[in-house]
C-alpha cells in the first residue's frame, strides 16, 4: 500500500526512527473480506475471489509513522464457526484488533458486535479495537447503515469513539488523548476504502507505543 501525504509509510525502518512492535488480530464472520484487507494491506493487492482461511494465516508489514516504525505481526483468523473457538488464541496478547463485517449483511454485523464485546471482556485491557464495514462499493445493497456501524453506543462506559478524517494526503495527526483511556474502541470516519481502516489502526497503535 503506497504511503499517502509522509503521514505513514510501509517502509524500512528510517535511521534513527523509534521501533515498536504490535500484534494485529483480524476477526469476522466468513466471507466478510478479512483476507482481502490484510492482502490490500501488506501487498497492496485485490483479488476478487480469494479462498477461505483455514484456521489463521500470519503475516508482516513495516509501516513508518512519523519518526516511529510500527512492525505489525497479523494474524488473520478464520471466520467459519467451527474455528470460532481458536480465537482466544490469536487474540490474546494483541494490540490492535480489527473486527470486520459486511455491510449487505446484517447477520455479520450482529457478531462483529459480539467480537467487540468479547475482546473487551477477555483480550489485553488496553486493546485497540477497530470496527470495520467491508464491501462498501457495494452500496446498493446496504444493509448496515453507515450510522448504526459507527455508532455501537458511543457513550458507553470503555467505548472512546476517535474521528480520523479521510483526506488526500491520509492522516493528518494522531489523536491526542489524555490520560490513556482503557478499552478503547477506534471509530474511523470513513470506512470506505480499505486503507483508511488500515491507516486508522496505524495511527493509534503508534499513540499507545508513543
Amino acid at each position: 500500500m503506497a504511503g499517502r501525504g509522509g503521514a505513514a509509510r510501509p517502509n524500512g525502518p528510517a535511521a534513527g526512527n523509534k521501533i515498536c512492535q504490535f500484534k494485529l488480530v483480524l476477526l469476522g464472520e466468513s466471507a466478510v473480506g478479512k483476507s482481502s484487507l490484510v492482502l490490500r494491506f501488506v501487498k497492496g493487492q485485490f483479488h476478487e475471489y480469494q479462498e477461505s482461511t483455514i484456521g489463521a494465516a500470519f503475516l508482516t508489514q513495516t509501516v513508518c509513522l512519523d519518526d516511529t516504525t510500527v512492525k505489525f505481526e497479523i494474524w488473520d483468523t478464520a471466520g467459519q464457526e467451527r474455528y470460532h473457538s481458536l480465537a482466544p488464541m490469536y487474540y490474546r496478547g494483541a494490540q490492535a484488533a480489527i473486527v470486520v463485517y459486511d455491510i449487505t449483511n446484517t447477520d455479520t454485523f450482529a457478531r462483529a458486535k459480539n467480537w467487540v464485546k468479547e475482546l473487551q471482556r477477555q483480550a489485553s485491557p488496553n486493546i485497540v479495537i477497530a470496527l470495520a464495514g467491508n464491501k462498501a462499493d457495494l452500496a446498493s445493497k446496504r444493509a448496515v447503515e453507515f450510522q448504526v456501524g459507527g455508532g455501537l453506543d458511543p457513550g458507553r462506559a470503555g467505548w472512546v469513539p476517535l474521528r480520523f478524517p479521510r483526506l488526500q494526503g491520509g492522516l493528518s495527526a494522531v489523536p491526542s488523548l489524555e490520560p490513556r483511556p482503557k478499552g478503547i474502541v477506534v471509530r474511523c470516519s470513513s470506512f470506505w476504502a480499505v486503507e483508511d481502516v488500515c491507516m486508522c489502526i496505524v495511527g493509534a497503535s503508534a499513540y499507545f507505543c508513543l
